[in-house]
């Protein structure tokens, strides 16, 4: 077994996978399949091309965070990959609005599964499992292979290159078979976790929630469109981009060592609590910890020395990185 320390560095300077086990997956059919979810999420969808993959927020009528996805707009349908035990959620408010469209939205988590490949190496060392992977961001391609049929997309959620693969769960251990024979090096999800939190992409349900808005998560350009026409919630983010601030947003803190730190520990400015922890990460290969937090954003200028409450009562120093942490 390759040690954590290993599959980072297989991960930041050569080709790494890592199944998204058990994350959701949804699927919109039907003709309206577009008009339908641009008008209940923050992306511009009817503008599209067929074969492109873009991030998006669900938002209710007043804005706030209902879901956080990323949309492949493959032939014939939309299909959208969020994160576990998304699913009930998501159904039970889009499925409110489906009345008078020719659309359906569905789970196929059981039928369809994901894999995320990461690093600079990928697309030389993955036709060597009879997969290509797209060169340019945000598009998708889908093609029949020896493991079956695997769609392909070049993503921006991490600082180093990545890729999403969707496929059937039936294929799975064939395309996860294909993957290691090509070289690249499974890692486990606390390698995968790490890099998330580096990049600041954000887990709803852990970082973000519906006390959230939208730009509280610190992901506009990925995943906010202002031009695109009314939808769900348009009104207070449209109100806040007037405004030209939020007052707190999604953080990373960079922290010398491995302290015992927790998820919710108090985040402090000083004297003033300017947040908490929402998730945290240990890094084997640069020996250091890296969190996220939404915090108070006048306090968490890119840069800011912030102090985090230990778990043995001891105070933690930690820097404040935007919008994610550079190695």
């Amino acid at each position: 077994m390759t040690d954590l320390a290993q599959q980072e560095t297989a991960a930041r300077n050569a080709a790494a996978c890592c199944p998204l086990t058990d994350w959701t997956l949804l699927e919109i059919t039907g003709p309206d399949r577009q008009r339908f979810l641009h008008s209940f999420c923050t992306q511009d969808i009817k503008g599209m091309p067929e074969n492109s993959v873009r991030e998006a927020f669900v938002t209710n009528v007043k804005g706030r965070l209902l879901g956080h996805l990323v949309v492949f707009n493959e032939p014939e349908r939309l299909t959208l990959l969020t994160v576990p035990d998304a699913a009930a959620g998501l159904l039970r408010h889009l499925q409110m609005y489906l009345l008078g469209l020719e659309a359906e939205i569905r789970d196929v988590s059981t039928e369809r599964a994901a894999v995320c490949l990461l690093g600079p190496q990928v697309a030389a060392a993955i036709p060597a499992a009879a997969i290509t992977v797209p060169a340019e961001l945000n598009t998708l391609q889908t093609q029949s292979v020896p493991a079956g049929e695997v769609t392909a997309a070049c993503v921006d959620l991490f600082n180093i290159p990545a890729w999403l693969l969707l496929f059937s769960r039936d294929t799975a251990g064939d395309v996860g078979q294909s993957l290691q024979q090509a070289g690249l090096v499974q890692v486990d999800e606390v390698v995968f976790e790490l890099m998330r939190i580096e990049a600041g992409f954000p887990w709803y349900g852990r970082d973000l929630s519906d006390d959230h808005i939208a730009q509280e998560s610190a992901r506009t350009d990925q995943a906010i469109n202002f031009k695109k026409g009314c939808y769900l919630g348009q009104e207070p983010i449209a109100r806040l981009d007037a405004m030209g601030h939020t007052n707190r947003e999604l953080r990373a803190i960079q922290i010398e060592g491995h302290p015992a730190i927790a998820v919710g520990a108090e985040v402090r400015s000083g004297e003033t609590t300017i947040g908490a922890l929402t998730s945290v990460a240990k890094s084997a290969s640069f020996g250091d910890t890296v969190a996220l937090g939404v915090l108070k954003v006048r306090q968490a200028a890119p840069g800011a020395n912030v102090e985090i409450a230990g778990m043995d009562g001891a105070v933690v120093a930690g820097r404040v990185c935007w919008p994610a942490i550079e190695r």
